[in-house]
């Protein structure tokens, strides 16, 4: 399957995931630039780089490896009065 949730709705992709998952005796291919995606539905994992796979695991593995974790903090600007006078 190429790119199976592009263009779906929430509720048919979460409908399209649980039938992906009852699938576990058979082997599929599903083609996808979601790893979130990826990771709900896949046993095994391969990343491929210009045509070239370049790493599979499973997705625990991979997070492993690939994995960072970045962590954005906002804060409230200070407002100050600004006189216009």
């Amino acid at each position: 399957m190429d790119e199976a949730s592009n263009g779906v709705d929430p509720i048919s992709r979460k409908n399209l995931y649980t039938y992906l998952k009852t699938m576990k005796a058979t082997s599929s291919l599903l083609i996808t630039h979601r790893i979130d995606e990826a990771e709900k539905i896949c046993d095994k994992i391969a990343i491929m780089n210009d045509g070239q796979f370049i790493d599979s695991d499973d997705p625990i593995g991979l997070k492993d490896k690939y994995g960072n974790v970045f962590i954005l903090q906002v804060e409230p600007m200070v407002h100050t009065a600004v006189s216009l006078e």
